[in-house]
Order: structure tokens, then C-alpha cells, then sequence
């Protein structure tokens, strides 16, 4: 593809994504959500009463909750029950998740939803795991990082389905990852199709960083170590199986990532860690994900 083609495309892809009616809104729970995100002492009951009030929401709510991602031993009946059971912060996770899921089915695309879904959430376990900043963020806020990290790939996915498929089953072919694929057909990334969704909906700066900056970590100015630790369990996530379906062999040292040179520059002792033990308990994780996505999309 010419420069001027990719170009040409590059602008089409903003202008149309611009000017979405369907991008222009998002449900008000969700911005509750993301509003309180970033308070350490901020209350879920207002949020809770909005999510009984849907039927809807509420059964897929308890159906995640329920399910071995989080691995609880009984049996939860009610959003009440599962308020006292799991706490606060887990239970605005989960709606935070299930509210996700439903504004972005991603039906009818090349990717299968159930990939997309097992990533993100494997992602935002990961980033919460690697809260370096707790004295400043929340684990929730790495874990909202991590789990819309790559929103601008499905606003791609349902917006230029012909254009995704392509970019799509080039990765396959290439054994590439998606973000390359994306640059070398068209010229622009879910990246900056994330930060103009960012600015679009008013997320938190840090997270407008993130979807900007997490395969570029080392452009993120404001908020690093929060970028760092997402681009991080990324490619973390990639490595154990929640790669989309792409197989992308994958030798990488821990040491020359960019984003662990900047978790380690930041909190040089923290980084000083039983890597293996931490993978392992990620690969843990990752299998329950990947079985609870696909009951939640019934594969």
C-alpha cells in the first residue's frame, strides 16, 4: 500500500470513527464506573442499585461471578450475596467487565469475542498483580487499565470489518501481532484509535495514557509505570495462550523489555522478583479465564 493510500486511510478510519453516533455515548453505569475508579474510598452502592435494577446485567453479572475466574467453592444467588462475599472492589470489577462485554459484543468480525475477551481480562489481572503504585493508584484502576487496553481493536473490528479481517489474517499468516499488522496495512493502530475513544467518552487521564501509549511505553509521559505494567502483562498475557488465537512464537528475556527497564528504573527492589513464581501464577489465572469467557460466550 502507497503512503498516500495509508494516509488516506489513516484519516478515513478517524473521521468515521469521529463522528460515530454510536461512539458518542456510554452506558451510565459504566461512567460511574470509570469516574470512581481512581478514589481509593469511593462507594459501589449507588452503582449496585443501578445494576439490580437490570435484569439483564444482573444475571450476567452473577454468571462471571459464578464462574472459575473466580473460583469461589458456593454457589452465588444474588448481587447482595455477592457484594458480601467477594467485597466491594471485586464486585465493581466484575460489573465493570460484564458492562464491557455487553456495549461490545463484537458479533458478526474475523476475531472471535471470546479471544478479545479472555486477552483483556487476562491483561487486567496481570496489571493488577503488578500495582507498583499503591500508594497512588488503586489495583482496579491497573485492573480497568489492563482490561481496556485494546477497546480501539474492536471499535476497528466493528467499524471497518472488511479492514480488520484483512489486518487480521495477516497476523495469522505472518505469526505477527496485530498492533504490526495494523501499522503496515493501514497505517494507524487500535492505539490511537483508543486515546481518540478516551478522549471521546472523558476516561481518567491515566487511562487515556494507556490506550495511547501501551505498545509504546516508553512515550508515556504523565503516568509510565501504569503504561509500563500494562504493555508488560500484554505481552505477558501473549505468551501463555490469550493471544487472540494468533500463534506468535515468542522468545523474549524479561530484561529487555522496555516496560520492565521502566518498572525496574521506577521501583528498582519490587522488580526483584521470583519471575517464574509470577509466571506461574499467571498461567493459573489465564486457564480459568479462558474457561469462564467461554461460558460466557457459550463456546
Amino acid at each position: 500500500m502507497a503512503l498516500a493510500e495509508k494516509a488516506l486511510r489513516t484519516s478515513d478510519i478517524l473521521h468515521a470513527l469521529e463522528h460515530a453516533d454510536e461512539l458518542r455515548t456510554i452506558p451510565t453505569v459504566l461512567q460511574k464506573i470509570l469516574a470512581q475508579i481512581t478514589e481509593p474510598e469511593a462507594s459501589i452502592e449507588e452503582i449496585a442499585d443501578l445494576v439490580v435494577k437490570d435484569s439483564v446485567l444482573s444475571a450476567k453479572v452473577l454468571q462471571l461471578a459464578n464462574s472459575p475466574y473466580i473460583g469461589l467453592s458456593r454457589e452465588i444467588c444474588s448481587l447482595k450475596q455477592a457484594i458480601v462475599l467477594l467485597g466491594m472492589r471485586r464486585i465493581r470489577n466484575l460489573v465493570l467487565t460484564t458492562l464491557l462485554i455487553q456495549q461490545f459484543p463484537l458479533r458478526g468480525v474475523e476475531l472471535p469475542p471470546w479471544h478479545f475477551w479472555a486477552h483483556a481480562l487476562g491483561t487486567a489481572q496481570g496489571a493488577s498483580l503488578l500495582n507498583l503504585e499503591k500508594n497512588r493508584f488503586t489495583d482496579e484502576l491497573y485492573y480497568t487499565a489492563g482490561l481496556l487496553h485494546d477497546i480501539g481493536e474492536i471499535a476497528l473490528a466493528q467499524y471497518f470489518p472488511d479492514e480488520f479481517s484483512f489486518v487480521y489474517q495477516m497476523a495469522c499468516e505472518k505469526q505477527m501481532g496485530l498492533y504490526q499488522a495494523e501499522m503496515e496495512v493501514l497505517g494507524i493502530s487500535h492505539c490511537e484509535i483508543g486515546a481518540l475513544l478516551a478522549e471521546k467518552w472523558s476516561f481518567p487521564e491515566p487511562l487515556r495514557e494507556v490506550l495511547a501509549f501501551h505498545h509504546t511505553p516508553e512515550r508515556a509521559e504523565n503516568f509510565p509505570v501504569l503504561v509500563a505494567a500494562v504493555n508488560f502483562t500484554d505481552i505477558f498475557t501473549q505468551m501463555y495462550g490469550l493471544n487472540y488465537g494468533i500463534y506468535q512464537p515468542m522468545m523474549i528475556s524479561v530484561e529487555q523489555l522496555k516496560s520492565f527497564q521502566i518498572l525496574k528504573a521506577n521501583h528498582p527492589e519490587a522488580m526483584a522478583r521470583d519471575w517464574e513464581a509470577f509466571s506461574l501464577e499467571l498461567m493459573d489465572r489465564f486457564q480459568k479465564i479462558a474457561e469462564s469467557v467461554k461460558g460466557l460466550f457459550n463456546e
